[in-house]
């Protein structure tokens, strides 16, 4: 039997939790900047990303094969009767197993240079996934204001995609990027304050200042932050359904 839940972290009495076993599929920031970093890549250097897909399947292949004379071997020494030294056919599947496992090795050794490569030429676009996947969760944290803010994954890398495609293009790297950024944070918070009550829409321009400006670091790992966007206000004094707006939330806050 399983039960899922919408809750971030939900809380069970300690008998419930030791019978239990929890398991959270709400994606992590790494997982989503590989993600975008994929989606990127394979746009604007699509012959790079089919390459990576190659050599790590070449990769998980070698890996596989290794595992297979592995227990080749390993089924030999068992089945043979007596002294190994004078099994000539296990001596002979020994020494060809070595040789195929050496040439495997090369290979993989070769993979994992090309990987690499790979890898570092992936990571050109690497800030701009980081400032996306800084975005989205900046946006998480409009729920703890008002549990109707709530964005789907989908919707979001659909934007990030329309903005490489509308972003201008450029031969150099840091222009492109600098327009793809561009293009995506305006697009973003535009979607996403249509859906904002209005005075929300002052908070949500202060959540991507404090977690975008360089001066802002730590901020947000503050108690009064904390306090600041899980504040509400006693029923009858103009919090409708939840919803408490930032001039309130401020007034509060800073009146204790």
């Amino acid at each position: 039997m399983y039960i899922t839940t919408r809750l971030k972290n939900p809380h069970f009495p300690p008998e419930t939790t030791a019978k239990i076993a929890m398991v959270n599929f709400s994606i992590s920031e790494a997982g989503l900047v590989d993600q975008l970093l994929g989606i990127i890549v394979a746009r604007e250097r699509p012959e790079l990303e089919e390459e990576r897909s190659q050599v790590i399947g070449q990769i998980n292949e070698n890996k596989k094969n290794l595992g297979d004379i592995e227990n080749k071997i390993l089924s030999v020494l068992y089945t043979s009767k007596g002294n190994i030294l004078e099994d000539e056919n296990a001596i002979k599947t020994l020494s060809s197993s070595k040789v195929l496992a050496n040439e495997i090795v090369e290979k993989q050794h070769t993979c994992e240079a090309a990987r690499n490569r790979i890898d570092d030429n992936r990571n050109e676009y690497l800030g701009l996934t980081e400032f996306a996947v800084t975005l989205f969760f900046t946006g998480n944290y409009l729920s703890m204001i008002n549990h109707m803010y709530q964005f789907s994954l989908a919707w979001f890398i659909n934007l990030f995609c329309t903005s490489i495609d509308v972003a201008d293009k450029s031969e150099e790297l840091d222009e492109r990027i600098a327009s793809i950024k561009e293009n995506f944070i305006r697009s973003l918070f535009v979607n996403t304050s249509a859906s904002l009550f209005e005075d929300d829409k002052i908070l949500y321009s202060f959540l991507l200042a404090c977690k975008l400006g360089t001066k802002c670091e730590g901020v947000m790992a503050t108690d009064y932050w904390q306090r600041l966007l899980k504040l509400n206000q006693d029923p009858g004094e103009g919090n409708v359904n939840g919803h408490c707006s930032l001039p309130v939330s401020l007034a509060l806050l800073f009146s204790r």
